[in-house]
């Protein structure tokens, strides 16, 4: 594939994966590079497309768990009392929660996720920066995956998804770099609490904070039918942000996430 071609399909993905949306279409992405073998140079350093589309995915799954404020672990990894976290260094529930939380069903019955899916997800986010060890995870009221030996089974019981409009840590990729083996994102976050109308049954301003402690307000946007601009959100407050450093470190199966740092 042409050199130029594959550049331009690397800065395509980036900016998609910029924007926070779900990946619905990840596959089709991934199996086109795999027949294609799409590898090129940045900054002296030989990379496979495939490598920061995985990264990107990666990040998209941790927002989503993390990003649910029905869970204990809202916000996690913006709210780490340490400037710079390694995975290894955090708590093992936590991160099995995020290596489940894709799989998990809303439903009023007992569903269940097997230990080796549970395994094999956590691998793919982390690698061997995180190590397995089975046991009940609890993470809130409406988070409880209880572990059977005996089954090999996580149990759980979820009867409904959070609100569209639920506090919410929004975030999105500011930059991409590559040095040696390591894969960098440069990430910006602000916190939003939605505001009610006068009806009090439709939402029509969003209030964005610099973090969940509400110290620092950054702005009070109103929604445009229903929605808030993320895009108007960091062109009038990405400057005031928080900012933190993803880090993927080459693993034994491609790049995983080997720490945060908070800048």
């Amino acid at each position: 594939m042409n050199k130029k071609v594959v550049l331009t399909i690397v800065i395509l993905v980036l900016l998609v994966l910029a924007l926070g949306g779900y990946i619905a279409y990840d596959k089709v992405y991934l199996q086109y590079f795999n027949e294609e073998s799409a590898k090129t140079v940045i900054n002296d350093v030989p990379i496979d497309v495939n490598d920061l589309f995985e990264t990107g995915i990666v990040i998209e799954k941790l927002d989503r768990a993390y990003g649910d404020s029905n869970s204990t672990y809202f916000g996690y990894l913006y709210e780490l009392p340490k400037r710079l976290s390694k995975v290894s260094e955090l708590e093992t529930s936590q991160l099995l929660y995020a290596a489940m939380y894709d799989d998990m069903i809303c439903s009023d019955t007992e569903q269940y996720i097997s230990e080796s899916k549970v395994k094999s997800n956590l691998n793919n986010l982390f690698g061997t920066n995180a190590k397995y060890k089975a046991g009940t995870v609890t993470a809130g009221t409406s988070y409880i995956f209880n572990y059977d030996e005996t089954t090999k089974l996580y149990t759980y019981k979820i009867p409904a998804p959070t609100s569209a409009y639920a506090p919410a840590y929004i975030a999105r990729n500011i930059s991409t770099t590559i040095e040696n083996d390591t894969i960098l994102v440069t990430r910006k976050v602000f916190y939003v609490e939605y505001e009610l109308s006068g009806d009090g049954k439709t939402y029509s301003r969003a209030n964005i904070y610099k973090a969940r402690d509400k110290k620092e307000k950054l702005i009070t946007l109103n929604l445009k039918n229903g929605v808030l601009s993320v895009d108007e959100v960091f062109a009038k407050t990405a400057s005031k942000m928080k900012t933190y450093l993803y880090t993927f470190n080459l693993d034994v199966n491609g790049y995983k996430l080997y720490s945060i740092e908070r800048k």
